[in-house]
């Protein structure tokens, strides 16, 4: 039996359906007999469930194990990946939208570099006045001609819901200073990377980014609490909230005004 604190649950990837198997495999996989007679996923009684992904493993279908634990009052429940991708983007995109229309939320900041995320997060934020930016593509990239680049349509969805669109931006590459007391040290762009992805995986790094280039692009001010989206490799797997800083302030000395996250929504791993 799994601890108290967590419970797992099994969803359908956006346009797939469970078809019944005749061979039953992702049954035959659990270690529990947790799935019902006619093999189907949705009605089983995941409290037994340990997460051991193997019914995952089974399914050709691409069905997805996620981890949910219990939150403090008035917080959404973080939902765990079993593995990253765009079969998660609608469910992540779901729970931002869903946490951003609370009113302690200043913003959904999309990490969308052709669009077709943020343009979800655009319908999924229809009739709220919940503030939309999406940092899409730069031409500053290295290789920028080989990058997806925002799409003339959803460009358009984007602007018909008032979001605020970042392009041709800059990445940081300059060292932060991380405050050790009343001493210093100083850490390249690839260190703090990895120290952001060490909270949750590579999406995290991507979400805190989107925050700092919204920043520093005035589409949110500094210290603001925002919903940031983000994702492992195309579409969402990641979404936190956050308090959005300015590169240089990620590591600042003083807590009040460093890099802290508030929840975490969705993370894969």
């Amino acid at each position: 039996m799994p601890p108290a604190t967590e419970r797992y649950a099994l969803l359908q990837p956006p346009g797939e359906v469970c078809v019944a198997c005749p061979t039953k495999p992702c049954r035959e996989a659990c270690r529990f007999d947790l799935l019902v007679a006619d093999g189907r996923m949705a009605n089983a009684d995941w409290y037994d469930c340990d997460g051991c992904s193997r019914c995952v493993s089974a399914c050709p279908r691409g069905i997805l194990l996620v981890r949910m634990r219990p939150a403090p009052a008035g917080e959404t429940p973080p939902v765990y990946f079993s593995r990253p991708g765009p079969q998660n983007t609608d469910i992540t995109v779901s729970l931002a939208a869903a946490r951003a229309r609370r009113a302690d939320v200043s913003a959904l900041v999309v990490a969308s570099i052709s669009g077709s995320t943020a343009a979800l997060a655009a319908d999924r934020l229809a009739g709220t006045s919940t503030r939309l930016v999406c940092i899409a593509d730069s031409m500053h990239w290295p290789g920028c001609d080989k990058q997806p680049v925002l799409s003339a349509a959803n460009r358009a969805r984007l602007e018909r819901a008032g979001a605020h669109i970042i392009r041709d931006y800059k990445e940081p590459d300059r060292p932060l200073p991380l405050g050790l007391g009343e001493s210093k040290v100083w850490v390249h762009p690839a260190g703090v990377t990895r120290l952001l992805a060490g909270m949750g995986g590579n999406g995290v790094p991507v979400a805190v980014l989107a925050a700092c280039l919204a920043v520093e692009a005035g589409a949110v001010r500094p210290g603001a609490r925002v919903v940031a989206v983000a994702g492992t490799r195309a579409g969402a797997d990641t979404a936190l909230v956050l308090r959005a800083n300015a590169w240089n302030d990620l590591l600042a000395a003083s807590e009040a005004t460093r890099l802290k996250v508030y929840e975490y929504l969705a993370l894969t791993g």
